[in-house]
């Protein structure tokens, strides 16, 4: 975006501006947001390169951090709960961008990795999501779940 001769990067509620001008209308480079974008288009161009996504990064095999019995397998379509060694369930889920829930409503405009809706009605929030850990928040009662992904066999 182009204001005033500046050049702004925006990323999802974020928005840099890579110069500033001065009271007699100069412009003048670069500011602090200068940082700030070049952080957010590493960051961006990174996950293009390796190909990181949500959707990626939720699939695998989760095990809970509270019950080492309790393992949570997300492939492409599927987000299947098992208990020592025995299926629990197995749903079709989607990710989105806003609730899955409609009575739960986000307090903050902060942006998060999203939501995972399932087949039999349930919606959980992704509190946090990395290469290595799982939190997973269910809407309908605020219970956490916490997670470490297993390695590969």
């Amino acid at each position: 975006m182009i204001k005033h001769g500046c050049i702004s990067v925006s990323f999802g509620v974020f928005t840099a501006p890579l110069c500033s001008i001065n009271s007699d209308g100069a412009v003048k480079t670069p500011t602090k947001g200068y940082n700030v974008a070049i952080a957010i288009l590493s960051i961006t161009v990174f996950f293009a390169i390796t190909g990181f996504s949500t959707h990626s990064l939720l699939q695998g095999r989760w095990m809970s951090n509270e019950d080492p019995k309790s393992i949570l397998a997300i492939t492409n379509t599927k987000y299947i709960e098992i208990y020592n060694s025995h299926t629990i369930s197995s749903e079709n889920y989607h990710r989105n961008n806003h609730s899955c829930d409609s009575a739960y409503l986000k307090s903050s405009n902060l942006q998060n990795a999203g939501f995972i809706s399932l087949d039999d009605g349930r919606c959980f929030e992704i509190m946090g999501l990395s290469t290595e850990h799982l939190t997973l928040m269910y809407t309908v009662s605020g219970k956490l779940f916490t997670f470490h992904k297993l390695k590969h066999r």
